[in-house]
Order: C-alpha cells, then structure tokens, then sequence
C-alpha cells in the first residue's frame, strides 16, 4: 500500500486523521497535514481537484504560473510524469496522481534535489522504525526556474537518475555532483556530504 502512489496518498491521509484524534487527546505531534501538498486521485476526485486548481489559479491571479504535478500510479523512474499550468492538458485516460507543485522548494546551489532514505520499519503500532545513516541525494541537472517556458524541461524538475543520466556529460563545473568530487556520481551526492553543506548554510 506504499509503493503506488494512489495508496500511498490514502494511507498518508489516515495516519494524519489518526494523528489529529491524538492530538485531541493531549500527545504533543507535530504538524502532520505538511506532509505532502494538495493532492488528488484522477478521475476518482476530479471535482475536488478542478475546485483546487481554480482556486490556487485565482490566488496565484496568473494562470501560468499555477503549476500542477502528474504522477502515473504505478509507475516508477519517472516514467509519465508531466507538469501542467492548463487544466486542458490532463488525459484521463489512466488514473494519475496529481499535486500542487512547490514552486519554492529546498535549492542547493540553485538546483532542486530530493532525498533517497533507507528505513527499516519493524513495527507499525506503535510505530517503530531505523533509519540508515547514510543515503544519497538526487539532483536535477539544470537550475531550478518556475518560469512557465521551463514547464516541460525534465533536467529542471525530475530528479530521476533514468531520467537525468542522459544529461549527465553536460554538468556544469559548479554542479552540486561536480563539487562533491568522490562523494558524487551520475546526479547523486552521498547524504553525509550534502547534510555536510546544507548544515554550513544553517539547515540542520
């Protein structure tokens, strides 16, 4: 139920009900509904997801820059996945996973990246779980841009190794890979070296 991306969003969803009903009984949890961003099943909850976009659409008070991610359900790799700023560019002809995009995620050095964590889980209730120390970051191999003629450009918002590896030979010498020297490879970083430099710039 965690590896598809439409039961990971519903299983996400109980634990943050589960969490709000132990909050009202006095446990300090911290902020659980910032786990994930609006996010919507297709076509299942289509109605909900068109009042959303709408709405960040009048909010934003540009309709470019209204930024929605797709997400095939079961695919992985990056294989399918899409940016749109037009409603009209959702095919339906199988079930996907929608987000609103953050449009002002984490940088490093400009670039978006994403963490690949291992955990062992060994109890879910109550839940009890180690995470290995080491782990590495993937990055995008163009600077992060929202502007709306970027929309399409992979190399900025997928940080897939199958999906950057083909643009691997044309890093910039102050990529984050580059820098990183033995501790880089491909578009990953090890995690020690990137929580190493992400500390000296105060997120620890």
């Amino acid at each position: 139920g965690l590896t598809r991306k439409d039961l990971l969003k519903k299983n996400l969803q109980r634990f943050c009900t589960c969490a709000s009903h132990e909050a009202h009984k006095g446990k300090q949890l911290k902020n659980v509904s910032k786990l994930m961003p609006l996010t919507y099943v297709l076509p299942q909850e289509y109605n909900a997801f068109v009042a959303a976009f709408l709405a960040m659409q009048k909010i934003a008070g540009n309709k470019s820059s209204n930024f929605w991610i797709l997400k095939p359900v079961g695919l992985s790799r990056g294989r399918g996945i899409s940016l749109i700023n037009n409603i009209e560019d959702i095919s339906y002809a199988d079930p996907i996973v929608t987000q609103k995009y953050l449009l002002n995620p984490l940088l490093f050095l400009g670039y978006k990246f994403d963490l690949r964590l291992y955990i062992l889980v060994t109890s879910f209730n109550p839940l009890e779980a180690f995470i290995y120390k080491q782990g590495f970051g993937r990055f995008g191999t163009q600077k992060f841009s929202v502007n709306p003629e970027s929309i399409h450009d992979e190399r900025i918002h997928l940080t897939n190794s199958s999906i950057q590896q083909q643009y691997w030979d044309d890093l910039d010498p102050r990529h984050p890979v580059v820098l990183a020297g033995a501790n880089g490879g491909g578009n990953k970083v090890t995690l020690s070296w990137l929580f190493e430099k992400l500390k000296v710039q105060g997120f620890d």
